[in-house]
């Protein structure tokens, strides 16, 4: 995983929020976070888009994991702290800098959710958009 340095991506699905970055001074300050989500996405993952466009891509087995107990793949570490908050922490891919970013754990379920949600809506259009058979022009008469 490592951050995608382009402008943010299509708009899809997104859920709306504000986290903490954790920092060593006395203060944490609130940024306002997208948590986009693409149901085409194979496999499912969740982007956390910041200001100034970074965006970094999180598997959502990943999330899940992370919301009940301490979760890492790649360069990102997510775990629970309390009862209503959660931890994700990414690392660059040069590990020269690290963020530390405290979530509201309402939040991230909300998005995992409505992901699920959302592919499995996409994939009930998928399946009513298939060709079936043809139907009979005619109907058959029946001898009586």
């Amino acid at each position: 995983m490592h951050p995608a340095e382009e402008g943010p991506a299509d708009e899809g699905h997104v859920v709306h929020t504000k986290a903490l970055i954790v920092t060593e001074g006395p203060l944490s300050r609130p940024v306002p976070v997208a948590l986009r989500f693409n149901p085409a996405d194979d496999p499912p993952e969740l982007r956390f888009c910041f200001p100034g466009g970074t965006e970094w891509p999180v598997p959502r087995a990943l999330v899940e994991k992370g919301l009940r107990a301490p979760a890492r793949g790649g360069d990102v570490g997510i775990w629970p702290c309390g009862r209503v908050q959660v931890i994700v922490e990414f690392h660059s891919p040069d590990a020269d800098a690290v963020a530390v970013v405290q979530f509201d754990s309402s939040a991230l379920l909300r998005c995992v959710r409505r992901s699920y949600a959302a592919g499995t809506a996409a994939a009930r259009a998928s399946t009513a958009a298939a060709p079936t058979a043809a139907a009979p022009a005619t109907r058959p008469s029946v001898a009586g």
